[in-house]
């Protein structure tokens, strides 16, 4: 993929149009469903639970700790 500059990617009306090129250098298909969270600062984007991916360390970190998944999951989504 070639980089491209910012310009190429279009903003109009509240909405963001993402180019297939960058999803498919997330290893991410226009075909498939894909799951949108938003965190402070990042807009999210995977086939299934992406903030669950990137927290992934902290709550196996949590769970070293006694505090099951589901209770570490419900803080973090506050």
């Amino acid at each position: 993929m070639q980089k491209k500059e910012w310009d190429d990617m279009t903003v109009a009306s509240g909405v963001l149009s993402i180019p297939d090129e960058i999803l498919e250098a997330a290893e991410l298909s226009n075909e498939e469903e894909m799951t949108i969270e938003t965190v402070p600062g990042v807009i999210l984007i995977g086939k299934e639970d992406p903030a669950g991916i990137i927290n992934q360390p902290l709550i196996d970190l949590f769970q070293a700790l006694g505090i099951e998944r589901d209770e570490v999951e419900r803080i973090i989504k506050g």
